[in-house]
């Protein structure tokens, strides 16, 4: 049969129903036997008619198919077609030929084997990709016509048209149990070849009958086999060859437990729902799911949906042998969708003993859903009556019935575990359950979206077939979440407790984002992770356990991806190479028109033809296939996951979290903008207002009808009003649930990242320009840049900070920032700047110009700068405390010069600290100069005193002083010790404090020994008893302070010092060993720790001890004995007690999992067992034969193979001859002692231990073995046993952790092992090709005849197993078998295992130069077409709008213009009319007194505080005979003469009495006690101050008054005050203004700002003010402001070359003293002499001389 030809008809289906029975055969595994029903929509309109119709169905055993109740048959299975009587035809299948062993030559070395299964796995991943491998083709045994598309199926209202499909089918490893046997083609598997076939075997189907009868079987078909010694014939290989999985295996993962019970989850290690019930596995259709599942009545049956009802049944089964009949006891489980419908893949199947505890969901949970169940219930007895008229499947609609009060009663959320952790870990994991959900729904202001609540089931590891090294290792399903018993926390274990509610509250999240909602596309899988996360912790994690620890949570996080983000580790988060939803499962929730029209386009954008043969084989994958998953490498999905969650935390904060919070309550409500959902979004809208409206009316009308009155006809319709309110609340919210379940079988359940990017734009001040930029930077590039940033202080007039910061970082950073540079060129950086005594302020850093090599900017501080004298005064303080310090012996004299150097720097620099990107808008690597001066203190203050504290930066300022103590500063290893000490810092930092001072202790310089000794000092402090110094008894009560403690044993580990003497060892590089100090305190720990009367774990601090001991290096044998004795007794101290692998609770398992790691990294750096034990064998001989006695062992075990210590010492000196060899007999016992060690943890953990985890870290630890100590042929026989291992597991997950942790291991561990595997031939030489030497491990050195063919056979046949492990043992397993195979080539260490991530990563390259290059500069530049329409059309209107407002402005301004020439000219006749009026004498006296003051102001510095009128006398002509009069008098007469009021004036009292005002009057300033005068810098403000008045200089005017003030607010903000005084200027400019008017106008400008000025700055402007008044009462025409130019232009030639500005320097002008100058009046008609008298007279006053 032709597989390329056009696929048969793949249905759209309606609804689907599944009849399960469910059980176990012991020997044989688990079993899934049922028939399945499934109700299809006819083809559309013009598709024509349908003969075959196509299902997905992996591994299944079909017995009968009917269409429509006609008999029906399966015509091909994947790529295998099937004959009429159910056998298979092999002759449409290219790959069944090609299944010999190539011939023994074609194979010669270990390089050939490990490229061939490189390209094997890749040609089998290329055949699967397509899906056809799962495709059932079914057609009618008459070959009839199945649907016909001419009818109109698309309306979808379940007509009689509809096509039901039923499919009676058997799934499992056991079904070999019933006498079935698989085709043919399910057990020839493709063993490795040379060169693979394009086509490789895929699986397919059998056609014989299933029956209930028992029978033998073949039992299990994964027992292990051992690699053969010697080469065969070829032959075809069974399935059964390498002991890998039989078929029907990945359908489910069983196990069964003698004390835990019997478990099965489904699907398996396929990961697929094809896996165990034929379905269509469609992302994009959303089916309504029904169940009933029979299992044995001590067993649970968990699915999605709602449990409406379970029953215990009667079976009545025939035995086959006799005839004869019994009767079994079966629990039947029935589920309904509950009016949610669901995708095939969100199908999951839990079955087991279980004990329950059920969660009352809220309220509106059950409200919300009990009317939708009502509607379903409907909906299917009208399509019953439709497709059921005669009856015939009233069984089938029987369990489609969902009644209202079943839905109701049912809606509760479950916990589910073994029986044995009932009454502990599940009341714990309940309570947090209860907590998330109900902070979920609060959050989201609605209840989960599934009608039976949610269900938490907890399994053990072996029946989990996902992997373990997952950050959140579960299996999601529709509402249902599978978990492994070991994310069960005990109460009394603070570490797990934390642990399992973080990975509850995730779930839960995960079941609304990612399960719930769906990722549209590949692109989109990020955002599902990183919302999930976000709400979790937001909602959850911070209330737990604290802002900070979240905080915390989220800094390492960030951390580590910056650190491995370098372009090519990781791939871009929309890239479809970032698979991190479901395990690497496609999301297929694109529509085909929308696929389609991607294909076209990618088609395009390489160059091709869309409508060519290429384009077309692309877009064949159009329709839905099931395909296996394609989980990425456990590193790069934990990262992947890490980044999400940043991008959305960076949108967040430019959100806020109310913001973010209205963008998930849009998804959560299925608001998001999707195209074909509009109307019916609209219509939930409306129906949820409506719903709200009804509610506050019924509350209205309730609380209206409590209240009852003396009229019973108003009670009685106030009653029925309420009743009538209430029945339409209920109308209206059965309304609005069917208007959300319509929606939520919409395309509003997917989940796109352009929509959800418009809404975090809408809901946060972005631009498109921005959102463009960010999407570009963080989601569709990759690469984290690096900000390496330096500051200086510049101390000038106004103080400042002098900020340099480059960007650089990787290539595909530096591609994906033009690329946003390129969309956005404003782009800044904020730095935060936190002065002494003031609040920290942020300035933002333009980094637009980012050609340049560095940014250079100027910031502003705010503190003014001290005086030198002051600083001076500082200094000598703190040199003189310094000494009295050292005197008095009260501080470390090495501290003391830092100390005084950062209080220096502090009164010089105001500036506490500076921090770049404080609020982590940059996923960015930030790099200060660890060798600039000032930095420590900073870092250090920061660390110390910022409050609040944010951890991230705590832990980035460690990091700072962890280098800066690693150069040789002692502060820094204080500031670390006081930081680890200080209660009131977060314990995780402290703990980061403690780790960091330990591992700054390794130069073995003062310092470093200051390092070592504040560590240990600590920990005896915090840790010992200080009698006996052995560790007190644990205390873990609180959980703070064992973080701590953790933190203080890890740190012992990781100190440094030289050695007393090499001994002979070449290794300098490893000559660096761990203080036997340190050694002890951890031996002791181990030995000695007691948890009496604790009843809290202490696992945690033991292994934490544990892994510090195996990262230590001791510098004597006995110490290495010491380290294995004591991890070794503590191990089996824990089997003791816990139980084999610490069965009894994860403490136990914590505990050998860390003793096994410990003791392989211990094993890596001793010498080789091989060499050892020749080398002492020799050395043994050696002393023999010289008569020496045996000595004891000598210090010197070093890291690494090193020759024979025996055979290189110079024969000249005898005693260092036979110390190397004592030395070498010692080194052989210890090294042959520790690796018996090992092995005996070995034997156990793999062999009976029951925890894979346990089992996990024995495989491991015996690959060190092998691969450190196993010859040349260990890293093969390394590789060999991990498979083995695997083979014996039954959980994919746990088998592809195993491969995982060996690919790890050649990678990191042994550089090397790809050339040692390469070197392996067939040859029977004693070298390889690179030189391997070929000497066994026996004591007589003779070479072994076939050292390299037996590797070389171990190597093959661990490459075939892993090979066939590809295809057979799930896709966790064949990512990491193909991950293993690349390493063990030596091929580049990028995590891509597949065939398309390398070409995306290669895609990716060539844009990446492109970029760079500048050739794809226009692409970047230029969104499309219609983007760049609209922003022209909002640019034309934006210059409309401007134009029309610049005419308005302008029309404006014309018209206040003409007002104000209009005023200016009345006012100027007003003027001319009042000066005419006034007499000359008034003239006179208004100049003289105008004159004089301004003078005493300006040129005399004389402040006289309280001049008044009353103060300044007028002296008459006469001298004092003449009299005197007061100004108030004067300007009073005045009056009265204008008023007439003065009658004597007119000389009719014959001018005897008559007294007139002379022409030339004097004026005398009385009251001078009240006095002042500026300061030289004041008085040159004041004057530059005037003349900025005189000049309409508004700005001028802002500075000076900015100059007068002596303390500005922090809130200041002198660009608006500039402004606003220029405004107030401005407005004076074109008039002819009163002074004091305009001083008003300007000081009230000061005022509204806050600005404080100097007093006596304030009594010169208060005496010009007054003295405007009294003069313009005289003499209206004055003009203030020409007398005061007269008298600047005056004082000005007074002052020659002198500046006005330069008044500081009047005293040292001689001629400026002196009482007489000559000057020219105001009209220059002739010269006045000026002299001053100074007499004060009994009155006071200050007499001032005459014109």
């Amino acid at each position: 049969m032709d597989v390329d030809a056009p696929r048969a008809w793949l249905p759209d289906v309606r609804r689907q129903h599944l009849d399960l029975d469910v059980g176990f055969v012991p020997g044989a595994g688990g079993y899934v036997q049922g028939h399945t029903t499934i109700v299809c929509r006819p083809p559309p309109t013009g598709s024509g008619d349908a003969t075959e119709l196509t299902l997905h169905a992996h591994e299944l055993v079909v017995t009968r198919v009917t269409v429509n109740d006609a008999p029906a048959r399966v015509i091909r299975r994947g790529r295998t077609a099937v004959r009429p009587d159910g056998s298979d035809d092999p002759s449409g299948d290219p790959s069944v030929t090609a299944l010999a062993v190539p011939d023994a030559g074609a194979l010669s070395s270990g390089a050939d084997i490990a490229r061939n299964a490189c390209e094997g796995m890749l040609a089998d991943a290329r055949a699967l990709i397509t899906g056809a491998a799962d495709e059932l083709v079914i057609a009618l045994e008459d070959g009839g016509v199945i649907a016909s598309g001419g009818g109109d199926g698309s309306s979808g209202d379940g007509s009689s048209s509809d096509v039901v499909v039923r499919v009676w089918y058997g799934a499992g490893t056991a079904m070999n149990a019933f006498g079935v046997q698989p085709p043919d083609s399910w057990r020839r598997i493709a063993p490795l070849v040379a060169h693979p076939p394009a086509a490789p075997t895929a699986a397919g189907e059998d056609p014989g009958p299933a029956n209930d009868a028992g029978s033998d079987g073949d039992g299990d078909e994964r027992g292990g086999s051992e690699p053969v010694d010697g080469r065969s014939e070829p032959r075809p290989i069974d399935a059964t060859y390498a002991g890998w999985c039989a078929p029907g295996d990945g359908a489910m993962c069983a196990f069964v437990d003698p004390d835990e019970g019997k478990f099965l989850c489904a699907p398996g290690s396929a990961l697929r729902p094809a896996a165990w019930f034929p379905c269509v596995d469609d992302g994009g259709s959303l089916v309504h799911f029904s169940a009933v599942v029979r299992c044995d009545p001590d067993l649970t049956a968990v699915l999605p949906g709602v449990l409406t009802k379970t029953d215990v049944i009667e079976e009545t089964i025939p035995n086959p042998t006799d005839g004869t009949k019994r009767t079994r006891s079966r629990r039947a489980f029935n589920y309904v969708s509950g009016g949610v419908p669901v995708q095939a893949h969100q199908m999951v199947l839990a079955v087991g003993t279980f004990a329950a505890r059920k969660i009352p969901t809220s309220d509106a949970h059950r409200d919300k859903f009990a009317a939708a169940a009502r509607a379903e219930e409907e909906d299917k007895e009208e399509e019953a009556a439709k497709n059921d008229a005669d009856g015939a499947n009233a069984r089938f609609h029987q369990y489609l019935d969902n009644a209202a009060e079943s839905t109701a009663h049912s809606s509760t959320h479950a916990l589910l575990c073994p029986p044995c952790h009932a009454d502990d870990e599940l009341p714990a994991a309940a309570s947090c359950a209860t907590s998330a959900l109900k902070s979920f729904e609060t959050y989201l202001g609605r209840p989960f979206p599934y009608p039976g609540g949610l269900t938490f089931c907890f399994v053990p590891p072996d029946a989990l077939p996902v992997s373990m090294d997952l950050r959140l290792p579960a299996m999601l399903g529709a509402g249902v979440t599978i978990l492994s018993t070991d994310r069960l926390g005990h109460p009394l274990s603070a570490a797990d407790l934390v642990t399992s509610r973080t990975a509850i509250a995730e779930c839960a999240a995960r079941q609304l984002f990612g399960g719930f909602l769906e990722p549209r596309e590949d692109t989109d899988a990020w955002l599902a992770e990183g919302l999930a996360s976000y709400m979790a912790g937001a909602c959850y994690v911070s209330s737990l356990m604290g802002a900070d620890e979240l905080k915390y949570q989220r800094a390492r996080e960030v951390e580590a991806v910056v650190e491995c983000d370098d372009g090519d580790a990781l791939p871009p988060l929309a890239s479809p190479s970032a698979r991190i939803w479901a395990r690497g499962r496609s999301a297929c929730g694109a529509s085909a028109e929308e696929v389609k029209a991607r294909a076209v386009g990618e088609a395009r954008a390489r160059g091709e033809d869309p409508n060519a043969v290429a384009a077309l084989e692309h877009a064949r994958d159009i329709a839905p296939a099931s395909k296996p998953p394609r989980p990425p490498a456990p590193g790069v999905d934990t990262l992947l996951r890490y980044k999400a969650v940043a991008v959305v935390e960076m949108l967040e904060r430019k959100l806020g979290e109310e913001g973010m919070q209205k963008v998930i309550r849009k998804l959560a409500s299925l608001q998001g903008k999707a195209p074909g959902a509009e109307s019916l979004q609209e219509a939930a809208i409306a129906a949820s207002k409506a719903t709200k409206a009804a509610k506050e009316k019924a509350a209205a009308a309730a609380e209206a009808a409590k209240t009852e009155g003396a009229d019973e006809s108003a009670n009685a319709a106030a009653k029925e009003k309420a009743a009538a309110t209430a029945r339409e609340q209920l109308q209206r919210e059965h309304q609005e649930s069917i208007a959300y379940h319509a929606l939520a079988e919409s395309p509003a359940r997917f989940l796109r990242s352009r929509v959800f990017l418009n809404l975090c734009r809408q809901n946060a001040t972005m631009t498109k320009a921005d959102m463009s930029a960010f999407n570009a930077r963080w989601i569709e590039g990759c690469g984290c840049p690096r900000l390496t940033a330096a500051y200086t202080f510049r101390k000038t007039r106004r103080q400042e900070l002098l900020f340099a910061i480059k960007l650089d970082g990787c290539l595909a950073a530096a591609a994906a920032d033009r690329v946003a540079w390129s969309k956005n060129p404003k782009v800044s950086v904020t730095v935060r700047i936190q002065e002494n005594d003031l609040p920290p302020s942020d300035h933002a850093v333009s980094l637009s110009a980012h050609d340049r090599a560095y940014v250079l900017m100027p910031l502003q501080l705010v503190t003014k700068p001290k005086d030198r004298r002051t600083i001076a005064r500082q200094q000598e303080a703190a040199m003189r405390r310094q000494q009295q310090a050292m005197e008095a012996g009260k501080a470390n004299p090495d501290n003391l010069d830092a100390m005084a150097a950062a209080e220096v720097l502090q009164w010089e620099c105001p500036v506490s600290w500076v921090r770049v990107d404080p609020e982590g808008e940059w996923l960015a690597k930030v790099v200060l100069p660890s060798a600039q001066q000032g930095l420590e203190g900073m870092i250090t203050k920061q660390l110390m005193s910022e409050r609040p504290a944010d951890p991230a930066a705590q832990m980035w300022a460690i990091r700072f002083l962890r280098e800066r103590a690693e150069n040789g500063s002692t502060s820094a290893v204080n500031a670390l010790l006081q930081c680890a000490e200080d209660p009131k810092t977060f314990c995780r930092v402290r703990a980061e404090a403690a780790m960091a001072l330990g591992a700054c202790a390794c130069d073995g310089t003062q310092r470093s020994n200051l390092a070592l000794s504040s560590v240990t000092r600590t920990y005896r402090r915090r840790r010992c008893d200080s009698r006996t110094g052995l560790p007190k008894p644990t205390d873990l009560a609180d959980f703070a302070a064992a973080i701590v403690d953790e933190g203080l044993v890890t740190a012992l580990g990781l100190p440094r010092a030289p050695p007393e003497s090499t001994n002979g060892w070449d290794d300098a590089d490893d000559a660096w060993v761990t203080p036997t100090e340190c050694v002890d305190l951890l031996v002791d720990a181990l030995n000695h720790t007691e948890s009496d009367g604790d009843p809290h774990d202490s696992s945690s601090l033991i292994a934490a001890a544990i892994h510090a001991l195996g990262r230590a290096r001791p510098a004597t044998l006995d110490g290495v004995l010491r380290i294995t004795r004591a991890i070794a007794g503590r191990m089996r101290e824990n089997a003791t007690i816990c139980g084999v692998g610490g069965r009894a609770h994860e403490g136990g398992r914590r505990v050998m999992v860390a003793g096994m790691l410990a003791l392989r990294t211990l094993l890596e750096r001793l010498p080789p067992l091989p060499e050892s034990i020749r080398a002492a064998n020799e050395a043994k001989k050696a002393i023999e034969a010289a008569g020496g006695a045996n000595g004891e062992g000598a210090p010197g075990v070093r890291r690494r193979r090193s020759a024979a210590p025996g055979s290189g010492g110079g024969g000249d000196d005898e005693e260092a001859e036979e110390k190397a060899r004592l030395s070498a007999v010692a080194v052989g016992a210890v090294v042959a002692e520790c690796v018996a060690t090992a092995r005996s943890f070995v034997a156990d953990g793999v062999g009976i231990d029951p925890c894979p985890a346990v089992r996990r870290a024995a495989v491991a630890l015996q690959f060190g073995i092998e691969a450190s100590h196993g010859g040349p042929c260990g890293v093969a026989r390394a590789l060999a046993f991990a498979t083995l291992a695997c083979k014996a597991e039954r959980s994919g997950g746990v088998r592809a952790a195993i491969l995982w942790d060996a690919r790890d291991a050649l990678l990191y561990s042994y550089p090397d092992a790809p050339a040692q595997l390469a070197a392996l031939t067939t040859s029977s030489g004693t070298s390889g090709p690179s030189g391997t030497s070929g000497t066994g491990t026996g004591t007589s050195g003779a070479p072994d005849p076939k050292p390299d063919r037996h590797g070389f056979d171990v190597f093959e046949w661990t490459a075939v197993s892993l090979r066939i492990a590809s295809r057979r043992a799930g896709a966790e397993t064949a990512t990491a078998a193909l991950a293993v195979m690349r390493a063990a080539s030596g091929l580049d260490h990028h995590d891509y295992p597949h065939e398309r991530d390398l070409d995306d990563l290669k895609a990716r390259e060539v844009a990446r130069d492109a970029v760079l290059a500048g050739a794809a500069q226009a692409a970047n530049d230029i969104e499309d077409e219609a983007d760049e329409a609209e922003r022209a059309e909002r640019r034309r209107k934006k210059e409309e709008k401007a134009k029309a407002r610049a005419e308005k402005e302008e029309r404006r301004a014309r018209k206040e213009e003409r007002r104000a020439r209009r005023r200016a000219a009345e006012a100027a006749a007003a003027a001319e009319a009042a000066a005419e009026m006034v007499p000359v004498e008034n003239r006179a006296l208004a100049a003289i007194g105008v004159k004089t003051l301004l003078k005493m102001l300006i040129d005399d510095n004389f402040l006289h505080a309280d001049l008044h009128p009353g103060n300044i006398l007028v002296r008459l002509p006469g001298g004092i005979q003449g009299g005197f009069s007061t100004l108030s008098d004067v300007v009073s007469s005045k009056a009265k003469a204008d008023s007439g009021e003065n009658g004597a004036g007119d000389g009719s009292d014959g001018g005897k009495n008559k007294t007139k005002i002379p022409s030339k009057p004097e004026i005398v300033i009385l009251d001078t006690g009240l006095a002042t005068e500026l300061t030289p810098a004041h008085q040159a403000s004041l004057a530059e101050f005037f003349q900025a008045i005189i000049n309409w200089d508004g700005a001028s005017v802002a500075r000076n008054i900015i100059a007068f003030s002596s303390n500005l607010q922090p809130s200041f903000d002198p660009e608006s005050f500039t402004s606003d005084v220029t405004t107030a200027v401005r407005h004076f400019q074109d008039s002819t203004p009163r002074a004091g008017d305009c001083m008003a106008a300007i000081f009230e400008t000061v005022q509204r700002h806050h600005v404080t000025l100097d007093p006596n700055v304030m009594v010169a402007v208060v005496t010009v003010m007054v003295l405007e008044g009294w003069q313009f009462r005289l003499d209206p025409s004055i003009n203030i402001l020409d007398y005061i130019g007269d008298v600047m232009r005056s004082s000005f030639r007074k002052h020659q070359r002198l500046t006005v500005m330069d008044f500081g320097l009047r005293d040292m002008w001689a001629p400026f003293s002196e009482p007489n100058a000559l000057t020219m009046d105001r009209s220059g008609a002739r010269p006045m002499a000026w002299s001053m008298q100074a007499s004060v007279d009994n009155a006071g006053g200050l007499w001032y001389g005459s014109y």
